[in-house]
């Protein structure tokens, strides 16, 4: 997830509409007020005021801050509607043949915010005589076989970059992608599932990233 900078969430605290009543830290003005009404900064700008010191701005937002979950009690402030909050669960087959099942689970649902949620599991069911056995990563490769496998799941990754037209993002915001247990086989081959966040923001949506890479020998 990306984390926002100081600068961008001090922004955001200082452009709430807050009621000044709330604020007791300013004898009844807003903690927003301009520097020229805000007497915690003595009428002059953070520069000239806070050289050295520390910043009556940034106590102006804490002050700000807390002003907001105050004023989410008060029923002149509280939004008057909500979306509806729901939460779906589905299952679904994916792949199946006499060895192996895949399976996906996927949940998503709107709890607030600013949208909804979506979050997807998948898997493959070994059968055995003593029941189904869920495939891990250890099934997959060995120890010295990993280094090979990660190559494969960032040149799919690329791949599915090219494919959408996008630019991948640099190294220092998002990781390269890791071997994860959230994967399933179908008849294209091995497929890592990423959800959001997990490989780049939330715009960029899902990432199943294919590989060729065989069955291990106790699915065959």
């Amino acid at each position: 997830m990306r984390l926002l900078s100081a600068p961008f969430l001090l922004a955001c605290l200082l452009s709430l509409s807050l009621p000044a009543q709330v604020c007791p830290r300013t004898e009844g003005k807003s903690c927003l007020a301009t520097p020229a009404e805000c007497p915690r900064t003595e009428g002059k700008s953070c520069p000239e005021r806070c050289a050295g010191k520390e910043s009556p701005c940034l106590a102006n937002a804490g002050d700000a801050f807390t002003s907001f979950f105050h004023a989410l009690g008060n029923p002149a402030v509280t939004p008057t509607t909500l979306k509806e909050l729901t939460v779906q669960r589905q299952a679904s087959v994916l792949f199946a043949t006499d060895k192996v099942v895949s399976l996906q689970i996927q949940e998503e649902g709107y709890l607030g915010g600013a949208h909804g949620f979506r979050n997807v599991n998948v898997f493959t069911l070994l059968r055995t005589q003593d029941g189904p056995r869920k495939l891990t990563l250890e099934d997959l490769a060995a120890p010295e076989q990993r280094k090979e496998l990660e190559e494969k799941l960032l040149l799919a990754l690329q791949e599915e970059y090219r494919r959408r037209g996008a630019t991948p993002p640099k190294d220092n915001v998002f990781p390269r992608p890791a071997l994860t247990e959230n994967f399933y086989y179908d008849a294209q081959g091995l497929h890592f599932f990423f959800n959001r966040y997990e490989i780049d923001c939330y715009a960029a949506g899902e990432f199943d990233l294919c590989v060729d890479w065989p069955l291990p020998s106790c699915a065959q």
